[in-house]
């Protein structure tokens, strides 16, 4: 199974150059996951997120609220 190439919009790192770097940058990556983990923290600057509402099936009117899928 491939990885998808969709990155999320407060993401700076380009998936390709992600998927490219992934041998050196996971060691560094899970040391700062396992750090945050074990002190119970969060950076200020990853507590944010970008949520997209989809619509259940396409030509459904957008403006309904029903006609989005729940979260």
């Amino acid at each position: 199974m491939q990885s998808p190439t969709k990155s999320c919009a407060l993401d700076p790192i380009p998936t390709f150059l992600l998927k490219e770097m992934v041998d050196v940058l996971l060691p560094n990556l899970t040391a700062m996951v396992n750090t945050s983990l074990r002190e119970g923290r969060l950076p200020s600057s990853h507590k944010h997120d970008v949520v997209t509402s989809l619509l259940k099936k396409t030509g459904l009117d957008p403006d309904e609220l029903k006609n989005y899928q729940p979260t």
